[in-house]
């Protein structure tokens, strides 16, 4: 197995002098589809301030174009067809977009195959994913085979077994090609490609394996986008001060600030009239905080579940306050009114970026639900969602 991820190694040739130039930032996405002369499409990246953007293009005549900002390299999705919903869906381009000029053409229908050119960092890990061919091909295999039997495996013991030898056979796969790109990413430090591939391990490594790995990358790398990618990820959940002074999530000046914070009540934020909510008003009580966004379905769902918890536990030393993690204000304000938030609201306007979302720990994904004790020490910073039993349960236990 390590020579075969040696090898793999050896036979790579990767050319850090072949990068974007450090300067840019704008790029633009040419496109070409055959068989389609008419349509929409949809572009998802995150732009030179690592903000994630949803930009529309129209087709017309089998063209379009996107033009934005980049921070050097960011994953980003082509989703030509509307109708799907689901990222892993064939329809669905995934793509390293670089600052300059970039093509993709594709056949409509087709687009699993389409071919991306202009990036340096999508030819590096095309050509990294065909080294790896072994390992894929493998897994598809055994992805399939798993697939066509696990129906018959609910009822049938013999096809039970060979699934579950599937099984382990595809994590063995998964175990190996996960080895392999980070060895590439150890031998690869001045590679974007390195960055990204560290982005998709970072929620399956402990945060001193990612401090580790991310130790290695080039200045370059860490500050592109997938660098941004794999610490805005680690840094709420890293304890390691030295490191994230070393590794200022956004800025030095945030940094200090978050290294002054040691319970919930030295936090503040603005309500949606523009007032200061010191935290510190909190003292004595439990602090349920929902954080939520005016784009999240689910956040918006849990809302009815959320209002009915509060009515529930009225004259009990509890409060309760929603944060939202929005960047546009008047969306923030609009769902605010929409649902009929009548609590306590609060945002930096500043998404995942802001001090209270980033200490207490909310890190790429709402809705999160964070419960604080008398002393502003956080109890869970995955606490169950309003209206379960467990939220019930556990209220119940620290407050009776």
């Amino acid at each position: 197995m390590r020579f075969l991820i040696f090898y793999l190694l050896l036979s790579f040739t990767y050319s850090g002098h072949s990068q974007t130039s450090e300067n840019i930032s704008f790029f633009k996405l040419k496109g070409d589809v055959s068989g389609k002369d008419t349509g929409i499409i949809v572009l998802l990246y995150n732009d030179m301030n690592n903000r994630g953007v949803s930009d529309t293009a129209i087709i017309k005549n089998g063209k379009f174009e996107f033009n934005g900002t980049v921070n050097k390299i960011c994953d980003a999705y082509l989703w030509t067809d509307l109708k799907n919903k689901n990222f892993s869906d064939k329809s669905v381009i995934r793509f390293l977009l670089q600052a300059g000029i970039v093509s993709v053409s594709y056949q409509h229908g087709l687009s699993e195959n389409a071919t991306i050119k202009g990036s340096k960092s999508q030819y590096d890990w095309e050509n990294w994913e065909k080294k790896k061919s072994t390992f894929i091909m493998s897994k598809a295999d055994y992805k399939r085979r798993a697939d066509s039997i696990y129906f018959l495996a609910k009822t049938d013991s013999t096809q039970l077994i060979i699934l579950r030898e599937l099984i382990n056979k595809l994590d063995s796969v998964n175990i190996l090609n996960r080895q392999a790109d980070l060895a590439f990413v150890t031998q690869n430090t001045h590679s974007y490609l390195s960055g990204f591939l560290l982005s998709r391990y970072k929620r399956q490594m402990a945060v001193d394996s990612i401090e580790k790995f991310f130790d290695l990358l080039s200045q370059d790398v860490k500050n592109s986008n997938v660098g941004y990618t794999v610490w805005s990820y680690a840094y709420p959940l890293s304890n390691n001060l030295t490191f994230k002074k070393a590794n200022p999530l956004n800025g030095v000046e945030f940094n200090e600030k978050l290294a002054s914070i040691r319970t919930v009540y030295d936090l503040t934020s603005s309500d949606s009239s523009g007032d200061i909510i010191d935290f510190n008003r909190f003292r004595g009580n439990y602090l349920y905080i929902d954080f939520w966004a005016s784009w999240c379905v689910p956040c918006i769902k849990e809302m009815p579940a959320l209002k009915n918890t509060i009515e529930i536990y009225k004259g009990e030393p509890i409060k309760f306050i929603s944060v939202s993690v929005d960047t546009d204000e008047k969306k923030w304000k609009k769902a605010i009114l929409d649902n009929n938030m009548y609590w306590l609201q609060a945002s930096e306007l500043t998404g995942f970026q802001g001090l209270v979302p980033t200490f207490c720990k909310v890190i790429i994904g709402v809705p999160q639900y964070v419960l604080v004790d008398k002393n502003g020490v956080i109890v869970s910073s995955d606490a169950p969602r309003p209206g379960t039993p467990e939220l019930t349960s556990l209220l119940n236990s620290v407050l009776r």
